[in-house]
């Protein structure tokens, strides 16, 4: 058995090096970092518990045996690991790029890179099979920037050929109370989740048969509880104007997800892509 106190080099170093010791709880929680080791930045034990079934203590207990004092060590080490790796497979990219920018770029990726490993294949296939169905899409953002995701999401749909409206209001969601039908679908694109008026108006959508999709960072918030589908888009934010405005480049990943899905099967083959656009 390796010792903690004989364990060198890097967190994957060390985790490798006590892989084919690990069982139960231990190997789940190294098989998980392991399968994240683009998107390190914002996990916490309690994360890292609730996805892998066990407790923060065992998490804590895990940082531990690879020699480090805790998480918060573990995580520091594990971070820079990551960003090193990043900055070495990018060579002399965005070298001329300053501070500012480099964060905007890293942030951007690292929601990304989380968002494509915390995908639930079987909630996002189902989402794609009720759009399909639809004969009308509703896109619906809560405020704010979301606003523009669900535009984006409900004009690149029309493109597509289904049959696609835009609301950005609760008015809105409540006119088109008076359109759809059963089968038809909601979706819904929210940072935090948290409007109860727009939650109120997703079960009145569901009750007349709709299904409802979000799109939102808050997977335990409001919204959530009563969406049909969520789809988890995690985000960074940055201070601007005295708020802190979150970054939507995993929101409008997975709209892109959705619709460019929901196209192929329209079109019933794979769709074209553009070379080195």
């Amino acid at each position: 058995m390796v010792n903690a106190t004989a364990l060198r080099g890097t967190p994957t170093m060390r985790i490798r090096a006590v892989m084919d010791q690990l069982t139960g709880p231990s190997r789940t929680i190294a098989e998980y970092l392991m399968g994240r080791q683009g998107s390190v930045e914002a996990l916490t034990t309690g994360e890292i518990a609730r996805q892998c079934d066990t407790s923060r203590s065992t998490v804590s207990r895990f940082c531990r045996r690879l020699g480090y004092s805790g998480f918060f060590e573990f995580k520091t080490a594990f971070t820079q690991e990551q960003l090193a790796a990043r900055n070495e497979s990018e060579g002399e990219d965005g070298a001329g790029l300053d501070q500012e920018a480099r964060r905007a770029i890293d942030a951007s990726l690292a929601s990304i890179r989380e968002a494509v490993s915390t995908i639930d294949p079987d909630q996002l296939q189902r989402a794609v099979d009720a759009l399909c169905r639809a004969s009308l899409v509703v896109w619906a953002g809560a405020t704010g920037g979301s606003a523009n995701v669900a535009a984006s999401g409900q004009w690149k749909m029309t493109r597509s050929g289904k049959k696609a409206y835009l609301v950005s209001d609760n008015q809105g969601l409540q006119d088109m109370r008076e359109i759809v039908e059963a089968g038809d679908a909601l979706v819904v694109v929210s940072h935090s989740g948290r409007w109860k008026s727009v939650a109120e108006e997703m079960k009145a959508f569901r009750t007349l048969g709709c299904t409802v999709v979000l799109i939102t960072a808050s997977p335990r918030s409001r919204m959530a509880r009563v969406a049909d589908f969520v789809l988890v888009a995690p985000a960074r934010r940055v201070e601007l104007g005295r708020s802190l405005v979150p970054m939507r480049a995993a929101q409008s990943l997975l709209v892109d997800l959705l619709i460019l899905q929901v196209a192929a099967r329209l079109k019933g083959s794979p769709l074209e892509w553009e070379e080195n656009a």
